[in-house]
């Protein structure tokens, strides 16, 4: 097998769930062909090949220009007898104020973009990279820091990625670190940083602020000291931590002028990225995610001081892990709500995220 081969199988199987719960999912003759109709990157030899075995003189059929996803759902339609595009993104879970299931499942037929955060004084360097090695990029209309390029571009063997000019990291992530105002703070507790992409940007956006970021898994905190060193950003510490259990060190929060949480969750803000997910997912894990964010939004209120700033973040777009968790907050844990916001990455091809700032009282 090819690398060409490699590469189309890969791409199919994508598609196979990218079109979620549109086709039942134990029709698999179905879905491939839905796959196969809708997603014009498969349209090579080997995709009409493989549609025509499936489906006879389907090839015929197909309209001249695939970016008429409308047309080509209707030709679905009428060729898979299961078949409803309302029912890509089809859960009986509550979502988020502002998220219609319909027009978030059919997001999903789009492929997301990588997007990058230029570093201050650096934007010329990594263009004048870019275009000597054809990367083609877009800079973001409202924001000049944020960069653009196609999936499956080669980020991380530039110079640029490699001397610290820029950062990996979605246009929503960087919008939610953006709204976390650290004007006049001291220090911060990132307490589940994963890949360390907010720490980066508020230590960037804020450099005399001491920031203590930590996970609980040695692989995450040992690729994000590789991230700090690259930056050469000397005022985040890194620490090997479960926020969810009250060891000693937890109480150090306390010291801190604010805690960033940018909880474990079901990450369905971001299944654009990860289509399985659409499949896979099942709803009683719901109850798990949430169990788990509130244990670290109990140990860190615990913890926490008289005027102390929570900036509570996720991924998801369902309701019971975003505004259900902040009226958790303020009926429960004793804060105030200052500010509450979806990002909706449906129209940038980014991620959705959820972004709440709280004040202990």
């Amino acid at each position: 097998m090819g690398s060409s081969d490699r590469r189309f199988i890969s791409a199919v199987v994508y598609a196979y769930y990218r079109i979620g719960r549109s086709v039942p999912v134990d029709a698999f003759h179905d879905r491939l062909i839905a796959a196969l109709v809708i997603f014009g990157e498969l349209r090579s030899k080997s995709g009409f090949e493989l549609l025509e075995q499936l489906h006879p003189g389907i090839s015929g059929k197909l309209p001249q220009s695939d970016s008429d996803k409308k047309q080509l759902m209707e030709l679905v339609s009428a060729i898979v007898k299961n078949f409803d595009f309302n029912r890509i993104f089809d859960f009986q879970l509550q979502l988020s104020n502002g998220i219609d299931p319909v027009i978030y499942g059919n997001s999903m037929l789009e492929q997301p973009r990588v997007f990058l955060r230029v570093r201050k004084n650096y934007s010329n360097s990594i263009s004048k990279e870019f275009n000597l090695k054809s990367i083609k990029f877009s800079v973001d209309q409202l924001h000049e820091h944020i960069w653009s390029v196609d999936s499956g571009t080669d980020l991380v063997n530039t110079e640029s990625y490699n001397k610290g000019f820029f950062e990996i990291q979605d246009r929503s992530s960087q919008l939610a670190a953006d709204q976390a105002d650290l004007t006049d703070l001291n220090s911060m507790w990132d307490c589940c940083c994963g890949a360390g992409g907010k720490s980066l940007f508020l230590a960037d956006k804020f450099p005399k602020i001491k920031i203590v970021s930590s996970d609980t898994r040695p692989s995450i905190i040992k690729n994000f000291k590789t991230r700090i060193r690259r930056s050469e950003i000397t005022s985040i510490q890194t620490q090997e931590l479960d926020a969810t259990n009250s060891i000693p060190s937890i109480s150090e929060s306390a010291s801190f002028d604010a805690v960033i949480a940018d909880v474990p969750c079901t990450g369905s803000g971001t299944w654009s990225r990860h289509p399985e997910n659409l499949v896979l997912f099942q709803e009683s894990a719901l109850e798990q995610f949430t169990d788990l964010q509130r244990k670290l939004l109990q140990n860190i209120s615990q913890n926490a001081h008289t005027g102390q700033q929570l900036f509570y973040i996720t991924c998801s777009v369902f309701y019971d892990e975003n505004e259900k968790n902040i009226e958790y907050c303020t009926q429960q844990l004793g804060y105030q709500l200052n500010a509450k916001s979806l990002i909706s990455g449906i129209n940038e091809h980014s991620d959705t995220m959820f972004f709440a700032d709280l004040t202990k009282m």
